[in-house]
């Protein structure tokens, strides 16, 4: 879709104004040349994002109810048969990653079993752990979410399980042999989707749908989901754009519509 900008030099030097501000949008400092500019949106940046599908959360057959929130009733059947020296040692493990940086979710025998540990900690540790995700559990519709903050392709979320043959001893911390068989009935359990956002090109509507990020089955094994970039392209030169926002020769544009 094709939008015209011209800078109003006359009435204000810091306006801008457009043909079509259902595509675009724009804005033009002191310092941007008073002209026409054309510009064509190709897509709009949308953020990795991910969610409890329709079905919603599932629990093991043995779970103290069928919304339960404790994490126990999310993971294997009889693993709270564990003696007092492993406690501390980690029962359920994964990693979560941004596409920069990825950083280790666990949780110890004492953590799920004593001290009854929910969606809401598993919530809590995501967002504390330094990547740049929002992680919510929505007790209301029984729902967890992943959402990742900034947009763009290079900007993911990634779930990842490993698949320890033994217990493992790492900087101190022991991990049992089942934390990954754990972490993946967790990861199963909680039914994820990535949510797909789609622009109409002639409505400009947005709608958006749901796309299974599939199961863990064996092995060490990857899930993510990924933003868009927003392209522009504007006086026939192509950008790139991790956000709704694009400034070029002194003038801002927020992309608004394909």
């Amino acid at each position: 879709t094709l939008s015209n900008y011209k800078r109003s030099s006359v009435t204000s030097p810091m306006t801008a104004t457009s043909t079509s501000e259902g595509v675009a949008t724009a804005t033009a400092n002191a310092d941007a040349a008073s002209m026409s500019h054309t510009v064509k949106v190709s897509n709009v940046a949308t953020n990795a994002y991910i969610q409890t599908g329709d079905s919603g959360i599932s629990r093991e057959s043995d779970a103290s109810s069928a919304k339960s929130i404790y994490l126990k009733d999310l993971i294997a059947s009889g693993d709270s048969s564990y003696t007092e020296d492993k406690k501390n040692n980690v029962a359920l493990s994964f990693s979560v990653g941004d596409g920069k940086k990825t950083k280790e979710i666990s949780f110890t025998y004492a953590d799920i079993y004593e001290s009854n540990q929910t969606l809401n900690d598993l919530a809590t540790k995501i967002k504390n752990s330094g990547v740049n995700i929002q992680a919510t559990y929505d007790s209301v519709n029984d729902s967890f979410s992943l959402y990742q903050k900034t947009g763009g392709d290079a900007n993911k979320i990634k779930l990842t399980v490993t698949d320890r043959s033994a217990d493992e001893t790492k900087d101190g911390t022991t991990y049992d042999q089942k934390s990954d068989d754990r972490a993946r009935t967790l990861l199963n359990h909680l039914n994820l989707y990535q949510v797909e956002t789609n622009t109409d090109a002639t409505t400009h509507e947005t709608t958006q749908s749901l796309t299974s990020l599939g199961s863990f089955t064996s092995g060490t094994q990857t899930l993510s989901a990924s933003g868009s970039d927003g392209i522009a392209t504007i006086d026939g030169k192509t950008y790139h754009t991790t956000s709704s926002k694009l400034t070029v020769n002194n003038v801002t544009y927020t992309l608004g519509a394909v």
